[in-house]
């Protein structure tokens, strides 16, 4: 499976590993796998009232869940990334082009 590790702090509490399969600079998206960390009763609480996703040392972007699809490995996540600043969208930009080659921020990036 192809993608970046990242954590996820979707609801109040510690982030949990998640694992980033796409990735653009207004959003991502991310699985949530099942874990000694992370089980179905914990994906049963409420989301957090300012979720975030941890995608390296230096950048946590605040996101919104658009929609979750539960699955036997884990939970499935559409979020949308806002508030981020100009260097995190750079820092974005060039994650995206490692995560999803063929997106067209990574392609317009790649060209200079």
């Amino acid at each position: 499976m192809n993608g970046i590790e990242g954590r996820a702090r979707f609801w109040d509490g510690p982030a949990v590993p998640a694992r980033v399969l796409e990735l653009s600079p207004t959003g991502a998206l991310v699985i949530v796998p099942w874990s000694r960390s992370f089980t179905q009763d914990d994906a049963m609480a409420a989301y957090s009232a300012c979720p975030g996703l941890e995608l390296s040392r230096s950048l946590t972007v605040r996101c919104t869940v658009r929609w979750v699809s539960c699955g036997h490995d884990g939970l499935q996540f559409d979020i949308g990334f806002h508030g981020v600043d100009a260097a995190g969208m750079a820092e974005l930009v060039e994650l995206a082009a490692t995560v999803s080659p063929t997106s067209r921020p990574a392609i317009m990036s790649a060209r200079g």
